[in-house]
């Protein structure tokens, strides 16, 4: 028949199996694999363990040295020796932690989870375990919610919070509860880290990270027999610490050991003593529990009196009688009570890990499955189209439209009518330009020149140069003012707005990330090309054959004095009648001085006249000539305008065939993708659930058969 020890045995022999078969594929079950070896090998060893611990080193190695007196101390159990660890605080072993990282400062704000508790995320004072600061606007009164599954292993859910909660930049569906992983990042309240949302960073701490007093103090507290060595003082905080957490071990025996070596005055180590008493944790168990003085080196009591051996003290003498008691009758049983708990510590810690690999499985066939319905190569594709087509007619639009608008321009530039126009400005400009007059060579020439010009000979050049710097100038003006127009005003905002817009647009794919430097303008107007020709220079300059006043006198004078003498026959008698005869012969002479003032004045108005007609076709023609010019500037600053819009259409749809080539790449890579995730979740759909549910019920079977010893 089989002892119970033996049924352990075998008990930890099938748990010992189970991780084997598994532990290729998941380490995890390592230090699980060597604490089922050690709790295996001190099983088969049949020993206790009997743990001394001593306040300081040389109590302990004293006390040890009193039990070795005793031979038959050294066969049932194990005996070690070791000093009082540091014992930590309550609840410092290390959790994981949420990293605010826009906090404010210039540290991120760390937030410590509780274990075992699940904690609400939020900026409602009165409503959260964890409070946002109030500038982070975009987060909600009650955002999310975070609980533990295992020290390593955390979930997160949104509490339909008003903007969303995003793990590493996906949106999480509210309510859904999720798994973390160490170092995901969490952005409450939008997708990107925006203003007024919270940035965290989840963190968990490694096996590095706890304090080897922990493990120290565990491996202390695995053991059967715990002797405490102490001096005779009032307890110490830490000391009433690791009182208590031996009380809520397994330990099967308990005892503190008073250190009376060298006390000479009873009474007073008897008062220590009941104050030892009154400073022990109330709950330790009487039943397990004992207080015993012993002296643990030789020594006498005072000069000349017997020195007192330790081993023969009655004290002692009933202490090792009781081990041997304890050892004969509760061996067996206190190594199955205690290896049977700490198996069964095992097995939940086991199935915690299956129902991590679990939860683990299915966020992982829940995220593929998820990701596979969002990866619509069909959806996609027309999804790229419409944005492609809208972004093409949008850039169709602007150039039909930003031509028409520089061909009004054009058209107002060049109306006479419009006060603003350089024809009207040419039009005033020729108005105020004076004739200069010179004669050469018996001709008269009649040019144009600019008043108050002292250097007549010069004067022409003058006017040239000032109607081509007006026409460069106004052009220069134009030309600028419509390219600029061209860039942020036309079309609602031009042609830079458009690439922005367009950018904004194509850009709506985050794995396809489209350069934003693509969508310049990457022409640029060279007004000085255009106008930097030389223009032949016209004369403006006539001439013409200007008669003397005596050639004038007698190309006129007949004529002159005959209208007069006809103008006196007609008035025959009733002019001269009255006159004497011999005055008569004197009257045309008389009257000859009269037509030397009218030929006179004739041949200047004559000569006025002829000024201001050939003055008057001389401007015309100036105006002419410049607003031909201009129109000609016009017509060709005009050509290099729609030139360069030409050059950023092509540019324009060069770019956008780029990022429809890009696309289609995109598009090929997700179809590749869905296919692999398709056939990831058929797979994990065939094998994997029923792996995960065969070893549960395979390891169900093992934990209940452990749980009925």
């Amino acid at each position: 028949m089989f002892l119970v020890s033996d049924k352990l045995i075998i008990k930890f022999q099938t748990v010992q199996k189970f991780i084997a078969d598994r532990i290729s594929q998941d380490q995890s079950y390592v230090d699980i694999e060597e604490k089922l070896k050690q709790l295996s090998d001190s099983l088969k060893a049949g020993k206790l363990v009997l743990q001394i611990l001593g306040q300081d080193s040389l109590s302990a190695k004293e006390f040890h040295k009193l039990l070795r007196a005793d031979a038959e101390l050294s066969d049932p159990f194990q005996i070690k020796v070791s000093t009082l660890p540091d014992i930590p605080e309550p609840n410092a072993v290390p959790v994981a932690t949420l990293v605010l990282q826009n906090s404010g400062t210039n540290q991120p704000e760390r937030y410590q989870l509780i274990a075992r508790q699940s904690q609400v995320i939020g900026r409602n004072p009165s409503a959260t375990q964890i409070l946002l600061p109030d500038r982070l606007n975009l987060v909600s009164g009650r955002h999310i919610e975070i609980k533990p599954l295992t020290d390593e292993q955390w979930q997160i859910r949104d509490l339909e919070s008003s903007n969303g909660t995003f793990i590493n930049e996906k949106r999480l569906k509210s309510q859904e509860w999720q798994t973390l992983k160490p170092n995901d990042q969490i952005v409450l309240g939008s997708a990107y880290q925006a203003t007024g949302s919270a940035i965290l960073v989840f963190e968990v701490p490694t096996k590095d990270d706890v304090h080897s007093s922990h493990v120290e103090l565990q491996n202390l507290l695995n053991s059967h027999i715990l002797c405490l060595v102490i001096s005779p003082q009032t307890l110490s905080e830490q000391t009433q610490r690791f009182l208590q957490l031996a009380h809520d071990s397994d330990i099967a025996k308990l005892l503190i050991i008073v250190d009376k070596s060298g006390i000479s005055d009873i009474d007073s180590f008897n008062s220590s003593l009941e104050t030892i008493k009154k400073s022990l944790p109330q709950k330790l168990n009487s039943s397990n529990f004992e207080l015993i003085s012993l002296i643990l080196k030789p020594f006498a009591a005072s000069a000349g009196a017997t020195v007192l051996a330790p081993q023969s003290q009655p004290e002692f003498e009933q202490l090792c009688d009781d081990l041997k008691k304890f050892a004969k009758n509760e061996t067996e049983s206190t190594l199955v009570k205690s290896e049977t708990r700490k198996l069964q510590a095992i097995a939940n810690q086991i199935e915690a890990i299956m129902v991590q690999k679990d939860t683990i499985f299915k966020d992982n066939l829940k995220q593929n499955e998820e990701q596979l319905k969002e990866l619509s190569v069909n959806t996609l594709k027309k999804n790229i189209d419409k944005t492609y087509k809208q972004v093409d007619e949008r850039r169709d639009s602007f150039f039909k439209q930003v031509r028409g608008d520089l061909n009004l321009a054009k058209a107002d530039l060049l109306n006479e009518f419009k006060q603003s126009s350089i024809s009207y400005k040419i039009q005033q400009f020729t108005k105020n330009l004076q004739p200069q007059i010179s004669d050469r060579g018996g001709f008269r020439y009649i040019s144009l020149g600019v008043a108050n010009n002292s250097n007549k000979n010069k004067s022409g050049s003058n006017v040239h140069a000032m109607a081509v710097e007006l026409c460069h100038d106004e052009m220069t003006k134009w030309s600028i003012s419509e390219w600029k127009k061209i860039q942020t005003e036309y079309f609602d905002g031009g042609f830079r707005t458009l690439l922005q817009k367009s950018h904004e647009t194509l850009n709506f794919i985050p794995e396809v990330k489209i350069s934003k430097s693509l969508f310049v303008s990457s022409q640029t107007l060279n007004v000085q090309s255009v106008l930097g020709f030389t223009e032949v220079e016209p004369t403006f300059e006539l001439r013409y054959k200007q008669a003397g006043f005596f050639g004038h006198m007698f190309k006129n004078i007949r004529g002159q004095v005959i209208a007069i003498g006809g103008t006196v026959t007609m008035l025959g008698g009733s002019f001269t009648g009255g006159v004497p005869d011999n005055i008569k012969p004197f009257i045309i002479p008389c009257l000859l001085p009269m037509v030397l003032v009218l030929v006179f004045i004739s041949h200047k108005q004559e000569k006025e006249t002829k000024i201001h007609d050939t003055h008057e076709k001389l401007q015309k023609d100036a105006v002419s000539h410049y607003q031909s010019y201009t129109k000609m500037l016009v017509d060709r600053l005009s050509q290099r305008i729609n030139s360069l819009l030409d050059a950023e259409d092509k540019n324009f749809r060069d770019v956008l065939d780029n990022v429809k080539e890009s696309y289609a790449d995109y598009v090929a890579e997700v179809d590749e993708k869905q296919k692999q995730l398709q056939s990831q979740v058929n797979e994990m759909k065939r094998s994997g659930q029923s792996k995960t549910e065969k070893d549960f019920v395979e390891f169900q079977k093992i934990k209940q058969a452990i749980q009925s010893l």
